[in-house]
């Protein structure tokens, strides 16, 4: 059960959108260096895909089931030495809100844990609010030391309760001009702007109004992910 609750924490839940190249896996890679996952706390990863063999130079162990990714992540979260662990090959409803479960239960006001939930759309149900496990990480996670990191390619699919709850905003490179049109007023950014960034190019709006900076990320070496 997730325990030792700050209230002083600040919120610092993150999401990434992009169309296909636009640099998503990148910028998850590179977020250590925009100051969105310091590299001295520890990460879980729903990696559906087993993209993911290092995150930002940082190794990352990976679980095949869920009872291994449970045993293995209170064996690191014993340990003082930060991590990154993922749960591969998991792609049903139920597995991921067991990852969300298992986010929570071992939360702890006293120790940071970045959760990434990749290709979120899959795993929502309604563009509303987010149902379950995920719901409650992001509405009083925050306070445990929860911080979701959401990766996904339109914000139109995604739920108003995960948007709202994100208080850092990564946007990339955009597949038509309504999705810029869509992202022009959730960051204070003109929507010919945002349709005219191109591969790696980026806004990343944080809490505030007109809080927007504007960035390309460097490529990934060939062995990076």
């Amino acid at each position: 059960m997730a325990r030792n609750p700050n209230e002083s924490i600040k919120a610092r839940h993150v999401l990434y959108c992009a169309g296909t190249g636009g640099g998503k896996t990148t910028a998850l890679h590179r977020a250590h260096e925009m100051g969105l996952i310091p590299k001295h706390e520890d990460v879980i990863i729903f990696d559906t895909y087993a993209t993911f063999t290092k995150l930002g130079g940082r190794r990352v162990f990976k679980a095949k089931t869920c009872k291994a990714f449970y045993h293995n992540l209170i064996k690191l979260r014993r340990q003082s030495k930060p991590f990154v662990l993922a749960l591969v090959g998991k792609r049903t409803l139920q597995e991921f809100e067991f990852f969300q479960k298992v986010a929570w239960a071992l939360a702890d006001g006293n120790r940071p844990l970045h959760i990434i939930n990749e290709e979120l759309i899959r795993f929502v149900t309604s563009v509303s609010k987010a149902d379950g496990q995920l719901g409650e990480n992001y509405q009083g996670g925050r306070k445990f030391g929860l911080v979701c990191h959401s990766v996904f390619q339109r914000g139109q699919e995604v739920p108003k309760s995960v948007l709202r709850g994100s208080q850092i905003k990564w946007v990339g490179k955009q597949d038509d001009y309504t999705d810029a049109e869509y992202w022009s007023k959730k960051i204070d950014i003109p929507a010919d702007d945002i349709a005219q960034l191109v591969d790696l190019e980026y806004y990343v709006k944080r809490a505030g109004i007109n809080n927007v900076t504007k960035g390309k990320l460097k490529p990934l070496p060939r062995r990076a992910a």
